[in-house]
């Protein structure tokens, strides 16, 4: 399905496409998700996949594409399959997902925390939780090497479309987003951001998401005031 998505050159084509694809991966929406989470993406941000994913317009699209998806697993906590019957293993084979996708040394690689593989029984909602956490730290950790790249575009990428979501989704997404991480990506483009941009990434509401703002405008303005 990913693959689909690549071989897209239109704008309107990349969009019919996203549509697609994600209506396609309702017939199992948790477990596309956490493949997402936890191969597709790594596979690609660690250096292993295949970069041209990254690039316009198919980068765009798979950041639009994860948004969504992500948003629709986390809203719908205890959504299943559509199957004939119900599996009395969910938990079981969504484990067996997360275990199974990346070798232990990779994700080793990839975090600073080992969140990915789950050892035990979790449930699914614990499941997306931890492969969401550990999305934000593959994306601090591919941004520690601060040089403008596709990898580096489609973090960019993926934050906008979260502030594009409803106020509800775009919360529940970047509930987790790391504010270190937000000042590192302002310092590197901060063309990319505006004041309304940046108090969605952030809970007005709660004190740490206002100190979060607060030092997000102004790093902001001493940028372009320099």
């Amino acid at each position: 399905l990913i693959s689909k998505l690549n071989s897209q050159v239109y704008s309107e084509e990349v969009r019919k496409c996203v549509d697609m694809v994600f209506s396609i991966m309702h017939i199992d929406l948790p477990a596309c998700t956490l493949s997402l989470l936890i191969k597709t993406i790594p596979g690609i941000l660690a250096g292993d996949g295949d970069l041209d994913s990254l690039c316009y317009p198919a980068g765009c699209a798979l950041a639009r594409l994860l948004a969504q998806c992500l948003a629709a697993t986390i809203k719908f906590k205890n959504s299943g399959p559509y199957t004939a019957k119900k599996r009395k293993n969910r938990f079981v084979e969504l484990t067996e997902l997360c275990n199974q996708a990346a070798p232990r040394s990779k994700m080793r690689k990839l975090s600073t925390t080992e969140a990915l593989p789950i050892k035990g029984e979790a449930s699914q909602e614990q499941l997306i939780a931890q492969a969401h956490t550990s999305l934000y730290q593959l994306f601090s950790q591919v941004c520690a090497d601060s040089s403008r790249n596709p990898k580096l575009e489609f973090i960019y990428s993926f934050l906008e479309e979260c502030t594009q979501l409803e106020r509800e989704d775009c919360s529940m997404l970047l509930s987790t987003l790391p504010p270190s991480l937000v000042y590192h990506l302002i310092r590197m483009e901060p063309s990319r951001f505006s004041a309304p941009t940046i108090m969605r990434f952030f809970d007005p509401n709660r004190g740490q998401g206002r100190q979060s703002i607060l030092t997000s405008l102004c790093l902001l303005r001493n940028i372009r005031t320099t």
